[in-house]
This record gives structure tokens, sequence and C-alpha cells, in this order.
């Protein structure tokens, strides 16, 4: 999961959450409770960093906690992995910004490496291969962000005359191609646009709403820059996990709620709780593999259809030696083919390990998932050679994602087309009665798509419970 302001900076209030998740985190680690007798009884479904960041409040508030995970692991769209001896992210990636970032606070307690990384450090290649020399490349970036900030003038002409919402695509159309470009030039525009667009909100710019993209979250990030993480993402969610009543393999079949109790049953037993947070991924929600009884609310139902569930897909390449320049964070590729291979991540820097990860997002993804991994990989070496020759040997170990795909998460993080609006992630986020609650990433407003968002919903709906049980 991961968002990027590039014209913005700045902080949000609903920052200042962030400053209770880290006293709690804390706490914590200093073995301090909030509460000394059991109170109610919890059941957590989904053991990402929202169902993680949930437990483990409520467990320190006293309650009773369960967490049910369907999947055989932890952490949800958080999964590290290895590829050889390195840990390999396959989901989330980025720290979006240090300053303030409760993930940040996290990173200290559990003594978890960070890294700085920087995305103008890059280097971009057309689809013959051949390296954009860095003046062009300014030129030409100079031309994309010219076209999206045309886009925000549209937007703040569409909001003010009220006119009906058009597409992204529909805005970069109206903001007008630049005079005097070959079609080279026009295709690494094209590319510069779809890696801060689209890239960022893993969709084709055509789904993309003008309205809420230049929304009320703009400049709603931390400041610091960003990070990756050498050891892997999922220290973080290991960090949050100890200590938790967490039991997997256990796929949530029917959710059901009284005024008395919530009834969880999964397809190893049955789970009678006082209360249930729910954190499935708004791509499991709109799939409607868990029945709700009674039904969940029509405005609630609306707004799971409504939002956006995008989809990036990563190729994983580790090689026996680097035959790239070795200094280049990211790599671009501009093939004129939209969503493919877009940007490309040189792990070299930060972990010494030949690997690199290739990206795409929207349907270029969605089509990548659909073939076998090994045609997978064979069409991104293709690519790898075009651009680096005869230097490129084989690879030595591969990963290739599939999220959309996936029964458990049907997605990579939410976004917001044609038809949605920003209450639809509140309508989410709203609790059922006093028995059902909702947290994940698509039910913050402010920091949807993100680690840190699905980390302040569970803290949000740990903090709702107290109050309402309080």
């Amino acid at each position: 999961m991961r968002r990027r302001d590039f014209l913005n900076t700045g902080l949000h209030a609903a920052a200042l959450t962030s400053v209770y998740s880290l006293i709690w985190n804390r706490r914590e680690a200093a073995g301090c409770s909030m509460s000394t007798e059991p109170e109610e009884s919890v059941v957590v479904i989904g053991a990402g960093v929202a169902g993680l960041a949930a437990a483990r409040d409520l467990k320190s508030r006293g309650y009773r906690v369960i967490i049910l995970e369907a999947r055989n692991r932890i952490g949800g769209r958080v999964w590290t992995t290895k590829l050889g001896d390195q840990p390999v992210d396959l989901g989330a990636q980025w720290l979006e910004g240090v300053k303030d970032n409760p993930i940040t606070g996290l990173c200290a307690d559990f003594e978890i490496e960070l890294a700085q990384t920087r995305y103008k450090n890059s280097a971009v290649y057309d689809d013959a291969g051949q390296r954009v020399d860095d003046r062009t490349r300014r030129r030409l970036s100079g031309e994309a962000r010219r076209r999206l900030a045309e886009t925000r003038k549209l937007n703040r002409q569409l909001v003010q005359t009220d006119q009906p919402d058009i597409s992204m695509a529909d805005a970069l159309r109206k903001a007008g191609p630049g005079e005097g470009l070959t079609e080279q030039e026009q295709r690494i525009v094209d590319w510069a646009v779809s890696w801060w667009l689209e890239a960022t909100e893993a969709e084709d710019a055509r789904r993309l709403s003008l309205r809420h993209y230049w929304g009320e979250t703009e400049g709603d990030s931390f400041g610091g820059g960003p990070r990756l993480f050498p050891g892997g993402y999922g220290q973080i969610t290991d960090g949050l996990a100890k200590g938790l009543d967490i039991k997997l393999e256990h796929t949530v079949q029917v959710i059901e709620h009284n005024r008395a109790e919530v009834i969880v049953t999964t397809n190893q037993g049955v789970f009678r709780v006082d209360r249930a947070v729910v954190t499935l991924p708004l791509g499991v929600l709109k799939a409607a593999t868990v029945k709700f009884v009674p039904p969940l609310p029509e405005q609630k139902r609306q707004a799971i259809g409504r939002l956006g569930m995008g989809v990036a897909h990563k190729v994983v390449l580790r090689f026996a030696e680097v035959f790239w320049p070795q200094d280049v964070e990211y790599f671009g590729y501009a093939s004129g083919n939209r969503g493919q291979f877009v940007e490309w991540v040189n792990m070299y820097p930060y972990t010494g390990k030949p690997i690199l990860s290739l990206w795409s997002q929207g349907d270029f993804a969605r089509t990548l998932e659909k073939r076998p991994a090994e045609i997978v990989v064979k069409q991104a070496m293709g690519v790898v050679r075009t651009i680096f020759g005869a230097a490129a040997g084989d690879p030595v170990g591969t990963l290739v994602t599939r999220w959309g795909s996936d029964p458990f998460s049907r997605g990579a993080y939410s976004n917001l087309p044609l038809g949605s609006s920003y209450d639809d992630y509140d309508r989410l986020a709203e609790p059922v009665g006093d028995r059902l609650f909702f947290a994940g990433e698509a039910t913050d407003r402010v920091h949807m798509a993100t680690v840190h968002g699905a980390f302040l919903s569970g803290v949000r709906e740990a903090n709702r419970i107290a109050k309402m049980a309080g």
C-alpha cells in the first residue's frame, strides 16, 4: 500500500492521532496495561495491520481478544518472504513519510532498521531500451507536471460550478498535449503521468475520479521523506503480533450479530463474543464472500460498491550479480503500453543484494495475474534485456504476486473511482449498532491506501469500543 503526494507536503491534523498510538505502544513495550481486570470478549477478523493494532490496543485495556485469520500467516497485505537469504516485500513496501508517522514510532520501539530512499534518484528508458538523457527527462517531466497541474485547475472549476465528475483520463485529455512532441517523447510524458498518478492509485486513469483525486486530503502526507525496510515490512506485523491470540487458517464464513452478542462462524468452528472488529479488505467485502446476518445497512453496502480496489503487481528478480547502474534507486520503463512494468526498484543500494522489483498496475496488472508465473517472468526478462542487453543474466530466483486474485485480499488497496466520494470511506467505517466495528485502510478517509492508515483505523476502533463500553 502506498500513496505519493508529488506536488505537496504537509501534515494533516489527523496525524495527531499518532501521538495517542505511540504513547499506547510504548506503554505496552514497558509492560504497562491500561486495565488490570478482564472486560468483554472481542473477536478481530483479520491479522493485517488494522486487526493487529486493534487487538493489541484492546488487549492493553483488559479485553479478551481473539484474532481470526484466514491465511496461514499474519500480515494481510504486508507480506515479507525470502528470496534466497534476503527478505523481500511482496505487499506494502514503503514507509510514506517518517515525521509523526505512527509506523516510525513502531520502528523505534521494535528496533527496525530503515533505509532512506529517493524517488528522484532514478533513470528512465524508452521502449527501445535507450536511457533518456537528463535534460530531455527534465523537460518531459515538466510537461507531465503541467498536465497534472491542469487537471487540478479543472477539478477546481468542476467543484465550483458543480459540474458532473469526469475521469482523470478525460481530464488529462482536456489538459492538452504539449506542442512539438515526438511520438517517443509523448510516451515518456505518459510514463511520467502513470508513475505519479496510476502507480500511486494502482488503477488506470480512466477509472479514477477527477473530483476526488484533487480532493480534501491533498497535502495530508507525513513529512521527512519515504523509507524502505531492508529487513522487510513484516517486522512491523511481527512486533504487533507478539503476545496476541491469533488463530490462523480460520476462514470466516458468517458474521451474525444481535443485541446480546456476535456469532462468528468459520471453517474451524464458531466463536461467540461480545463485539467484533471486522478488518476484511475492501475487495473481500465487494466480493461478498462473507455473509452478514442481518445484512449490512444499505448505505454501507452502497459505499462498498462505489469505492475502487486497485491492483498492483510485482515481479521480483534476483540475479547472481548486478549488471545495472548500482547507485540508481529507481528505473522507469516508458513502453507506451499503459501500466507495463512502469516502475522498478533497485534493492541493491538498501540490501547489497542484486534484486530488481518490477511494478505494474491497473488493467495490465490484472492481465499479468491471469498468466502463469513463468510466462510473467519471461515477459519481464524480455524488458530487462531490452534495456540492459547481453549483460542481463538469467535470474537465480523469482517471485510473482497475485493480489487481485488472492481470495483473502482481492486487490492491493482502495481508491476513488467515478461515482464514489470520501464520504464512502466514512460509511464503511461506521459501526453497525454497538456490536460490529470496521477498520482497515479503506475506512480512513485521510490516510486511505496506506499502512499507517490501516494502523490508525485499528486504534480508532479500539478506542471507539472502549468509549462505547465505558
